[in-house]
C-alpha cells in the first residue's frame, strides 16, 4: 500500500520553544495510526500543521504524494483531509442532520465560497447524511438540536459529521474524551471498523482504545518522535515505559 500521509522532518517552532520539531511519518492508506504522548509533547500541534492551521517553522506535509505545504485548511479539506477537534465543534442550533449536511456540502463544493458550485445532487447529499446518522447508531437524534444531545451523542455527531465528508484522511482528536466507558468501547469498535475505507490518524489518552485500534503507534516525546510500532512492541518499549510509567511497569494491555 502507498503512503496517503507523509511528514517530512516536520518542525513549529513558537519563539525559543521546539513544539514539534523534525518529525518523519509515514502513513500507509487503510492504516489506523494512533499519536500518544504526555500533555504538551506536541500532538495537537502536529495536527494543526497537518491541516494547514499552522504553517511549519521547516519541513514538509505530502499527501497523497502531492506536497500540500501552506496549503488553507479549507483546501485540504476539499482535497480528502478532514479533522474533528477535541473540542466540541458542532452548530448547537442546528439539527444533527443539518450539521452533517453542512459537512457534505462543505466538502463538494468547487470552491470554499457558501455559493460555490456543489459536485452532487440534493438526493446523493441525503443519501450520505442518512449512512453517517445510521452507521454512529444517532438516526433516530436526526431531527433534534444538537446543543440538546448527550456529551457522548454530540462527540458520535461529531465523526458522523467528519465520515459524511467522505475523507480519505480523517485525523480524530481525543474521539472518546469525556465518554463513559461503554460508549468508550462501542465508538472504539466503531473507529476499528472504518479502516481500510478510511485512513485514521487519531491522538488519543485512553490507552485501552490505543491498544486495541491501532495497526502503528507513533509516540511523541517533547515534540520530538521518541518511538513508533506496532502496539505489541510500543508496550514493550522501555523509553515509552520511563514517559508514562516512570519505567515502573508496561503501558497497559487492553485485554487484562
Amino acid at each position: 500500500m502507498g503512503a496517503v500521509l507523509e511528514t517530512r522532518a516536520l518542525s513549529r517552532r513558537f519563539g525559543g520553544l521546539a513544539a514539534v520539531s523534525g518529525v518523519n511519518l509515514t502513513v500507509a492508506r487503510g492504516e489506523v495510526r494512533s499519536i500518544i504522548g504526555p500533555n504538551g509533547a506536541g500532538k495537537t500541534t502536529l495536527f494543526n500543521l497537518i491541516t494547514g492551521a499552522l504553517p511549519p517553522t521547516a519541513g514538509r506535509v505530502i499527501f497523497q504524494a502531492r506536497d500540500v505545504t501552506g496549503l488553507r485548511p479549507a483546501d485540504l479539506f476539499r482535497l480528502g483531509i478532514v479533522r474533528s477537534f477535541q473540542v466540541s465543534h458542532v452548530f448547537p442550533r442546528l439539527s444533527a442532520w443539518q450539521n452533517i449536511e453542512l459537512m457534505v456540502y462543505g466538502r463538494v463544493r468547487s470552491s470554499s465560497s457558501p455559493f460555490g458550485r456543489a459536485r452532487t445532487t440534493a438526493a446523493e447529499a441525503r443519501a450520505r447524511v442518512a449512512r453517517a446518522l445510521a452507521r454512529l447508531g444517532i438516526a433516530e437524534r436526526a431531527r433534534e438540536p444538537a446543543g440538546t444531545l448527550s456529551h457522548g451523542d454530540r462527540r458520535l455527531l461529531e465523526i458522523a459529521m467528519a465520515i459524511a465528508a467522505e475523507p480519505v484522511l480523517l485525523l480524530l482528536d481525543e474521539p472518546t474524551a469525556g465518554m463513559s466507558p461503554e460508549e468508550t468501547r462501542a465508538t472504539a469498535t466503531l473507529l476499528r471498523g472504518l479502516a481500510p475505507e478510511i485512513t485514521l490518524v487519531i491522538v488519543e489518552h485512553d490507552m485501552s482504545v490505543v491498544m486495541s485500534i491501532s495497526d502503528r503507534i507513533s509516540v511523541l516525546h517533547r515534540g520530538e518522535l521518541l518511538a513508533e510500532g506496532p502496539p505489541a512492541e510500543i508496550r514493550r518499549n522501555r523509553a515509552v515505559q520511563e514517559v508514562y510509567l516512570g519505567g515502573s511497569a508496561a503501558v497497559p494491555d487492553p485485554r487484562c
